[in-house]
């Protein structure tokens, strides 16, 4: 789990504790990348695996919640201590295709909009759709799918 390779204790390993345990590291990520302007999707990779796909309606969503989302995936980066590859291009455009061909309607859906799954070909996750537009759409690579 995350807090222990983050040497984080937490009685109810509560992620907020192991947050809170590497809050100066987290900030000193943030300010290291800084969200380019009119940004509204990010992709984060390490050799051949997406690790997350997050895209959003407008940049002001992203920037809104930047700083929670990237610090989920500086968390995740503190606990991999292994070096990390370069991304070939190819591996994250790979995913983004198979992405619209895997999208499944989700039944029934819970308050407003619509839900998509995206499951298949080494991909999963998840869309919110409203008003016939994406507001959030996450996709990460799935081994298991592969």
């Amino acid at each position: 789990m995350g807090l222990r390779a983050n040497q984080a204790s937490s009685e109810t390993d509560s992620l907020t504790d192991g947050f809170a345990a590497v809050a100066d590291r987290l900030k000193e990520y943030r300010e290291q990348l800084q969200l380019p302007a009119d940004t509204a999707g990010i992709v984060v990779a390490q050799g051949d695996r997406v690790i997350g796909l997050d895209l959003f309606d407008c940049p002001q969503t992203l920037t809104t919640l930047w700083t929670r989302l990237s610090d989920a995936y500086f968390f995740d980066a503190l606990r991999n201590k292994r070096r990390r590859r370069k991304t070939n291009r190819r591996v994250v455009r790979e995913l983004v295709e198979q992405v619209p061909n895997h999208c499944r309607l989700r039944t029934p859906t819970i308050g407003l909009g619509s839900e998509l799954e995206i499951v298949g070909d080494g991909v999963v996750g998840a869309a919110l759709l409203y008003s016939d537009r994406i507001c959030h759409l996450s996709a990460f690579s799935d081994e298991k799918q592969a």
